[in-house]
């Protein structure tokens, strides 16, 4: 099963944030399953399907989560796939909570640089534009550090008030780190 990307932010009114879902359909000796079966999703608790049930070719079926308009109280959002009396375990979406960028001092996007938070430890690597995508508990101070390359060195370190992180909104947080 191949979830992509399996962190997303909260959908706006101007902007759906989706997902794409695909998952291996298998028989019982790990065969892939013939082209037409029917594969049926239950109801995630808080976001959308494209389909409540979808037909596999070579063995897969592919469908698109689309997220919320709010985060979820814990972060996350779940369904599961059935064929006949066979089920996936939950396949599970995050919904981020805390999302932001990371550029150098001439606006040019990092790629690979890691973003800690503490209290409780949460991690991210941005992607080649510089963005990150992270859930951490609601109301809650946190710190977040950001280290580039394989210094080990921290470049920078950011405080978070309880106030900033809401339940079921999502924080911006762009950062900008000076050589």
């Amino acid at each position: 099963m191949q979830v992509s990307p399996s962190i997303i932010t909260a959908s706006s009114d101007s902007n759906s944030s989706t997902s794409t879902v695909n998952v291996t359909v298998r028989d019982e000796y790990d065969n892939p399953v013939s082209d037409g079966e029917t594969i049926s999703f239950t109801k995630p608790q808080y976001g959308t399907l494209s389909s409540e049930t979808a037909t596999t070719q070579n063995g897969l079926v592919s469908i698109t989560y689309t997220a919320p308009k709010s985060v979820p109280p814990d972060g996350t959002d779940s369904f599961i796939a059935k064929s006949g009396t066979a089920q996936s375990d939950p396949i599970v979406i995050t919904i981020a909570n805390l999302s932001g960028a990371v550029f150098d001092e001439n606006v040019n996007p990092i790629e690979g640089a890691d973003v800690y938070v503490f209290s409780p430890k949460y991690s991210a690597k941005t992607d080649s534009e510089g963005n990150f995508k992270l859930f951490i508990p609601p109301e809650e101070e946190h710190t977040v550090l950001v280290k580039k390359g394989n210094s080990g060195k921290i470049d920078t370190i950011y405080k978070i008030s309880k106030e900033d992180i809401k339940s079921g909104e999502t924080f911006e947080l762009p950062i900008m780190l000076q050589d």
